[in-house]
């Protein structure tokens, strides 16, 4: 699970009492749409029940949750093998904190509800509202969001119809096959506070504090690393460049590090480029390429079909140049 709503929607409003029959993809979108404006902006918690498939087995957690009405999630796992990991998630970047590694991994927010988010969505997946489910006591409406271009992951969530914040969620891998789940088993509505959010302050000895940058061009993130930047020419169908970012290795090398985003709406590809050899910390449900070429290190990081992955860093040039920014990588069909 990349983000608590790894959707954008068009943004509308929509009464209660849904029936089950499929939706057009306006009326679903507005209806996940509700969904996620509601999540972002109610206070709640309570207790799930996450399984998530790890090496063919699948291991269920149990974990505390909070949500909170400035768009901000928490996620507390509290059984083993997670247990003391924390993920949150709010309206700029995500990070996650390993107790065992005293490590907390950084990574920029996915920007939401914006105009070419939702006109990707909307027009890269299908949106449709289907059964009524009881969920923690309560009644929920599934709404997929189901791909049109093959070899994209996709989504299922349960909206409160009451309420119509978002009570679970699923996560299928690029073949139809569901790769985690989390459900409430109970949920209070009652005021969050907001420190539940802040980040650890220690760093242990060695380590960079986690950061990334705002959004940059790409020329004045070249200027930034020191170093030619390349694009991939190919990239799957739907997908468009989003943001540039600038970080720093975390290991203590002290390496700037260029990250690009691309996106289809839904799903997200991260693109590193630096000129050391860094580590990575993908989620587990995540593909990690790399190509050294050039002294450079290119790092492809995404949960799309691995055979698409691999067209794209395998498209990426020979000679660096700066890319024309207005000009978006070939789309790559499969």
């Amino acid at each position: 699970m990349n983000c608590w709503l790894a959707v954008a929607a068009v943004g509308a409003v929509v009464t209660t009492g849904c029936n089950t029959s499929e939706r057009t993809n306006l009326s679903s979108s507005a209806l996940l749409s509700r969904a996620e404006a509601a999540t972002a902006e109610t206070d709640y918690e309570g207790e799930m029940k996450t399984r998530t498939l790890i090496n063919g087995q699948w291991i269920a957690s149990d974990v505390r949750a909070y949500f909170h009405k400035q768009g901000m999630s928490r996620l507390e796992y509290m059984s083993p093998p997670m247990k003391g990991v924390v993920i949150v998630h709010s309206r700029d970047c995500a990070w996650r904190y390993d107790p065992a590694t005293g490590r907390v991994v950084v990574t920029p927010g996915a920007v939401r509800g914006t105009p070419e988010r939702d006109f990707l969505t909307q027009k890269n997946y299908r949106i449709i509202a289907g059964a009524h489910v009881m969920i923690a006591g309560r009644d929920t409406l599934q709404i997929d969001v189901v791909p049109r271009n093959p070899g994209n992951p996709w989504r299922r969530f349960w909206m409160d119809t009451e309420k119509q914040v978002l009570l679970g969620w699923e996560h299928f891998n690029a073949q139809g096959h569901p790769k985690s789940v989390s459900q409430f088993e109970s949920v209070e509505f009652k005021d969050v506070p907001g420190t539940l959010f802040e980040q650890p302050r220690e760093t242990p000895a060695g380590l960079s504090p986690p950061w990334f940058s705002r959004p940059l061009s790409i020329p004045a993130l070249q200027k930034a690393v020191g170093f030619p930047l390349v694009m991939p020419a190919l990239l799957p169908k739907g997908y468009r460049l989003e943001h540039n970012y600038l970080t720093q290795c975390e290991d203590g090398c002290g390496a700037a590090v260029a990250l690009t985003l691309f996106t289809d709406g839904v799903n997200s590809l991260s693109f590193f480029q630096t000129s050391h050899p860094v580590p990575v910390s993908p989620h587990h449900d995540q593909h990690v390429l790399r190509l050294v070429r050039g002294g450079r290190n290119y790092i492809l990081v995404g949960d799309l079909d691995a055979k698409l992955l691999q067209a794209v860093i395998d498209s990426i040039p020979t000679v660096p140049h700066l890319p024309d920014v207005s000009h978006h990588p070939a789309a790559l069909h499969q």
